[in-house]
């Protein structure tokens, strides 16, 4: 989300925003600010896990998501963005259950349950064959044909 607000988004662009793991928390490594998943959370030294393992699935961080969620829908309304939001991760149904109730253009990709069609190089991210299914659906999105 704070990449879309600090965007030079502008009146009638179309911004594509894919949703990944609420799971996430933010991290000061080598000097910079990033975003670290559970498992990355993990493999640091003790001393700098300032969260507990908790933290990751508490209602505290699934808040903090919804908010930064709807902040993106605000910016966009307000701008004149059309925006379309699409679930590649999430498993709680929180993302599910709220963009139900908005008024916002929204694909839950994963609850389709798309079949993997392949990996990229890393072994754990879609593929090139997975982006191309995944850029189908997205496409019927934009156009309308699926809400």
């Amino acid at each position: 989300s704070d990449q879309i607000l600090r965007s030079d988004i502008r009146k009638d662009d179309t911004v594509v925003w894919g949703l990944t793991s609420v799971g996430r928390v933010e991290i000061v490594q080598d000097g910079q600010l990033n975003s670290s998943t559970v498992s990355r959370y993990q493999q640091l030294d003790l001393e700098k896990q300032y969260y507990t393992l908790d933290y990751f699935d508490s209602s505290t961080i699934k808040v903090k998501y919804v908010r930064q969620i709807q902040q993106v829908i605000n910016f966009c309304s307000k701008i004149g963005a059309k925006l379309h939001i699409v679930n590649f991760l999430e498993k709680d149904g929180i993302t599910t259950r709220y963009l139900t109730d908005t008024n916002v253009s929204y694909i839950d990709l994963k609850s389709q349950a798309i079949e993997t069609i392949d990996l990229g190089t890393d072994g754990e991210h879609p593929g090139p064959k997975q982006h191309q299914k995944y850029a189908k659906e997205i496409i019927k999105l934009i156009q309308g044909e699926q809400l």
